[in-house]
Formats: C-alpha cells, structure tokens, sequence
C-alpha cells in the first residue's frame, strides 16, 4: 500500500511538473542540471549549430500555443539557403517555445551576473504588426537551485514579411542572486499571434553582450615589407601578446589572403583546406573550442568552367572540418580594381562595368558555395569593401587614396539573389595619422566612410563587421617599406577610440542612426595588428593601456 501511494504522489509530481513547463513556468528544484549540447559551435555563441541555425534539426519543443507537432524545418532560411524553424501558433495569444535537446533538459553554463546577449532573426506575416519578441533564460545557482527566469524586455517587431533581427539583454542572476547555469533555454515568446500564424526564427545567437559575436586579430609579421610571409607562428604570437590572457580563451578571428606576398595578394583557392595558415593555427590550438573565425581571402576564378569550378569548390569544402567556422571572400576589397580591361569575366556578359563585372563574378562565387554538397552552417560568404572607397569625396589627406573611386552609389555591394550572394558584409576600415580617441561613426576624417559603407551593407539586411580594423597614429611615408616606430599616442588616443568603438558596436544593432538601413548583428570585429598591408600601416600597439583596453574588449562578461 504504502508503495502504491508513493506511486501515485510522483504521478501527480510528474503530472504537475508537465502542466507547470506547460505554462511556461519551471517547478524549483534542487540539484538540477541537464545534458551539454553536442558541438559544433558557432565561435562566440553558447548555442551549437543544431541550436542556432537549424540546418535540419528541431530541438526546440512547444511549451504555449504551440500543438506537439507545431515546430517543424522550413527551406525559408535567412542565411545558407537551407533550413529556418518554423513554428505555427494553435490559437490567438501568447506562443511559447523553448530549447531541449533531445528527451532531457540542455545545460547551458554561465558567468554568473555577467550580461548577455540573447537574438535571432524573425519572419512573419506584416500584417501583425505591433507584436513583440521576448527572450528568457531559465537560471540555477552553483549548487543546482532553481533561481527564477531572466527576461529581455519585449522587443518590437516591424510590420513587415521580411527578415529582420532584434536582441536584447540579460544578466545571469535572479534578484541579485548568480547563476551558474540555464535551463531548457532560451525561452522564446511571441506575443499576441493570430490563430494558425506561422512565424519562421533562424540564426539564434546567446552570446556574452559585447562589441561583436568574435573578436580577433591578424597576426603581426614583425617586418613593415610586402615580402612578409605569413603564418600560424604570426597569430600564435600575437595571441600571447594581445589576446585575452585567460586559460583556454584565444584571440576569435583572423584574416589570411591567398599568396600574400605579392600585391595585391592573388591566388586561387589551395584544393585542400591544410595548406591554409588557418589550418596551422587549428594544430598549433589543438582544442576545437579555441579554433578563431578564419577569413580567407582568394581572388582566382578557380575555372573559367562552371563544373570545374564547382568542383574545385567542392574538394575544398570537403576537407574543411566541421568546428572550423570559415568566411570566404573573393575579391578582398574590390573596389576600385579593374574588372572591365581584361574582358569579361567568367560565366558573365561582356561590356559590364567594374562594379557590374565584379557584382556578376562575386554572385557566381557564392554559387559555387552555397550549391556545394558540402556548404555547412560553418560555411560563410562574405563581402570584404575597403571603407575608403566609401567617402563623400576622394579624400586626399590618407596616402594612396588619391585615385580611389567612389562607391557611395552602392553599386559594389552583390545584392541578396538566387546564388545566395553575401552571407556577411565586411568592411577593412583604417584611423590613420590622427587618432582622436572617438568612435568610427563621428571620427572627423573617415566618419562619412563609415556611414555610407554602412548604409550600403545594412540595405541587404544581413550580419556586418570589420574584416580589418586598424588605429595608426605614426607620420606615414608613401613608399615601401613604412617607417613604423611605436604610435605615438599609443597609450593615450588608441585606447579611447578603441573604448569608444566598443560601446559604439555593442548598441549598433538597437540604434536609431539614419544610415542603419535594417538593425543587423555585427558579427566579427578583426584588428589588422600587423605592419603589413598595401599601404603603409603601422597599426600594431604596444603600450600597456591599448593592450589592456583590447583585451577587456575581447573578454567582456565573459567571452574571448
């Protein structure tokens, strides 16, 4: 008897708990945890892949206004041309639904009281404007004691059947108690939903809240010559001297260029991912979890063939190993390269302007990734611009920009089409010779490059960053090699125009400012610490206070 009602009180336990999840609610409890997600992951963001870009998997479950059935794949994706989460609202009101990994709860570990980011991009009907999305974690404490939810405020959608992105933030603690670890989270909700509404989420990001999802740098060759040859030993180097000084954490991204010691760097894609210096790093890490985004610049067509070309792209992407997130990039700063004097290019027609021929060219690039068997959600295709091709006026004052064109027009920027085009819009975006401490949105002289640039990239509606970001405070020689002697407000101007463009990011995507033509992540923020460039760069710091400043910027609350 006694069995039998010990039976009975854990089925009403049981039954309780199912109806308390159901509203959303989890039943306090002691000593919880789940099981971790199965990698890989998304450098940055504390979900995997599975978790975040839904490539073929659903692991969110319903909890509210959801039937068990509800949540399904869908090829409306934002990004990678696969596979979106789609979830379909029962009733109208208030839809719910939450991450679980598999038949147990998903542990995901914080730093408690630390802030983060939760975000994602959304699809639904214009026609409910005025609904909202809010974001929660579900938080315990180090011993395994339920602390409550941790909630964004409810964050507005446009009305609008385009994609469009919102985050907000929240801290680790529950009335002023740390966590330890979240939950069956994020929590997902929807608010005010028509019956039988289908709203489509892709590109999930629960990140620590900083300046961009990765934070990194090219490595310094030691030598200001064009001869620099560049290899894994330049970042690992670079790592020990700027990047976060923290056990298991490493410097996020890093920029390599095909042949890089010619000039401009050309070169095809290698046919095997291991004769890439990203590649080296991978070995000299060792640990998948410490591997940095790698932007890899080539500037060869692979094959005038399409089916060669193809297959090309193919063999390369195959021996990319899955935990490598990867941007590929043809054409690093094209603007202003002659694309017109030697013809068509390949695949494209005749008589096309610069911009034109390298728009077609780009798109057909992207083709052959996005349309390989073996394109992942690690894969990305990124346009990298040179933001001096983006002022008002050909500046004069920065050696070297004297015949650069204007691309305000926007017409350099490959449009989102059938191929794919752009995953990500990178921008190289240099402070050279006055560097006076402010951000790169109101810096005196470059400030209308960074806006138009932005303009442009925002227009698509897809992630940005800064595939080279530099601060040079020498007096320049035009000729080769650059006299590169310590910038000489490296321990003043350096750092504070390095805090000012972390705030700056960290509230890009929320801002109101007129050139922001859709609120978008940024995504990668790579500094250029090296003395080697096609202009004389001497953009490696040295003082204490600019180190130190870096690397708060990398690991705040939390990350690096």
């Amino acid at each position: 008897m006694r069995n039998r009602w010990l039976v009975l009180v854990a089925a009403l336990a049981a039954s309780l708990s199912g109806l308390l999840v159901a509203l959303g609610t989890r039943v306090p409890a002691s000593a919880a945890s789940g099981s971790l997600q199965a990698g890989p992951f998304p450098v940055g963001n504390l979900l995997s892949y599975d978790n975040s870009d839904f490539e073929g998997h659903t692991n969110f479950i319903p909890v509210t206004n959801i039937a068990a059935n509800g949540i399904t794949d869908s090829s409306a994706a934002k990004l990678h041309g696969k596979d979106a989460l789609k979830f379909t609202a029962t009733a109208a009101g208030t839809t719910v639904l939450k991450l679980q990994e598999g038949s147990s709860a998903t542990q995901i570990n914080v730093n408690g009281g630390k802030t983060y980011t939760l975000g994602g991009w959304f699809k639904l009907p214009a026609a409910n404007s005025g609904e909202s999305i809010t974001f929660g974690l579900g938080l315990y404490d180090s011993g395994g004691t339920w602390l409550g939810w941790s909630n964004t405020s409810p964050l507005s959608l446009s009305g609008t059947s385009n994609w469009q992105y919102v985050e907000g933030q929240v801290q680790a603690q529950v009335n002023g108690k740390n966590a330890a670890w979240a939950l069956d989270s994020p929590k997902v909700t929807l608010s005010s939903a028509v019956a039988g509404q289908v709203t489509y989420m892709d590109m999930l990001v629960f990140e620590p809240r900083r300046a961009a999802q990765a934070i990194g740098a090219h490595g310094t060759c030691g030598s200001p010559t064009m001869s620099c040859n560049y290899s894994a030993s330049n970042w690992i180097n670079s790592n020990s001297v700027i990047g976060p000084q923290q056990t298991g954490k490493v410097l996020q991204s890093d920029k390599e260029f095909i042949n890089p010691s010619t000039f401009p760097p050309n070169g095809d894609l290698p046919s095997n991912f291991n004769q890439t210096v990203c590649h080296d790093i991978e070995v000299a890490l060792g640990s998948t979890s410490e591997w940095p985004v790698c932007i890899i610049a080539y500037t060869g067509t692979l094959s005038a063939d399409d089916a060669t070309a193809q297959a090309d792209m193919n063999n390369f992407l195959s021996t990319v190993p899955p935990q490598q997130e990867l941007y590929l990039v043809w054409q690093s700063e094209p603007e202003g390269k002659d694309f017109t004097s030697t013809g068509p290019q390949p695949g494209c027609p005749s008589g096309q302007t610069n911009a034109q021929a390298f728009v077609c060219e780009f798109d057909r690039q992207a083709g052959f990734v996005h349309n390989s068997p073996n394109f992942g959600p690690n894969i990305f295709v990124a346009m990298n611009s040179g933001g001096s091709h983006y002022g008002d006026v050909t500046d004069d004052s920065s050696p070297g920009d004297e015949t650069k064109s204007d691309a305000t027009d926007c017409s350099w920027m490959p449009p989102n089409n059938a191929n794919g085009g752009a995953d990500i819009y990178l921008v190289d975006f240099y402070q050279y010779t006055t560097v006076a401490g402010t951000d790169v949105n109101t810096e005196a002289l470059r400030e209308d490059n960074w806006k138009n640039w932005l303009s442009c990239a925002t227009g698509n509606n897809r992630p940005i960053g800064f595939g080279e970001y530099g601060l040079d405070e020498t007096s320049m020689a035009v000729s080769q090699p650059p006299t590169c002697t310590n910038d000489k407000n490296d321990a003043t101007q350096a750092p504070l125009a390095m805090g000012a463009d972390n705030v700056y990011l960290k509230n890009l995507p929320m801002s109101s400012q007129a050139e922001l033509q859709n609120h978008v992540p940024v995504a990668m923020w790579d500094y250029w610490y090296s003395n080697y460039g096609g202009t004389p760069d001497c953009t490696v710091f040295t003082s204490t206070a600019a180190i130190n400043t870096w690397q708060g910027i990398e690991t705040a609350n939390g990350g690096g």
